[in-house]
């Protein structure tokens, strides 16, 4: 008998052994599929999270520049200031313009002093007056010329700024439209 309870006793000592490894192996699967399955659902959410982020963030420079935009807009039309290559044809026009008054005060001066040397007083003050009004216009031209370049140094500051943004929101949008088609093969619902 003791053979037979030696072999019950090494029976049950190894159902024991079996029954204790079987409960770590499962033990152990369990632990590895909660953390597979959380593993997944983190990565998910982060995925979720990322792509929310984006969204937002998209949404908040491209109002950001429409409203940069605006300002830009209502800065240029109230100095006058040039925006377009059809203001540009403006200031060339303008250039222009004061050349012609230059050269028509250099007639007038020449003028001048040939009805001086000659000695005809009346004509004389109508060229004086007539070139004190070349004058004033000369410069008032020179001053808004002046004025509309240096506002447009600011407003191509302004310009170069928003094309910046433009890139930004662009490089975003197209990061986000990456996220949404992995959304959509991995089968993560939008909003």
């Amino acid at each position: 008998m003791s053979s037979d309870a030696a072999i019950v006793l090494s029976h049950s000592r190894f159902r024991l052994r079996f029954s204790l490894l079987a409960l770590l192996i499962l033990i152990t699967l369990i632990c590895l599929i909660l953390g597979c399955w959380q593993f997944i659902h983190l990565e998910r959410q982060r995925f979720i999270r990322r792509r929310d982020i984006l969204e937002k963030r998209v949404a908040e420079l491209s109002a950001d520049l429409k409203r940069k935009w605006e300002d830009y807009l209502d800065i240029a039309k109230g100095i006058g200031a040039i925006v377009s290559d059809g203001d540009k044809g403006l200031l060339q026009m303008d250039l222009k313009r004061l050349d012609r008054l230059d050269s028509e005060a250099m007639r007038i001066r020449n003028q001048f002093y040939e009805l001086q040397a000659t000695g005809k007083t009346a004509e004389v003050e109508l060229r004086k007056q007539q070139l004190a009004q070349l004058v004033k216009e000369k410069e008032q031209l020179k001053t808004d010329i002046q004025r509309s370049a240096e506002k447009s140094v600011e407003l191509e500051i302004r310009r170069a700024e928003m094309d910046q943004q433009q890139k930004l929101i662009n490089q975003l949008s197209e990061e986000l439209e990456r996220i949404k088609i992995e959304a959509e093969v991995r089968g993560i619902p939008s909003k």
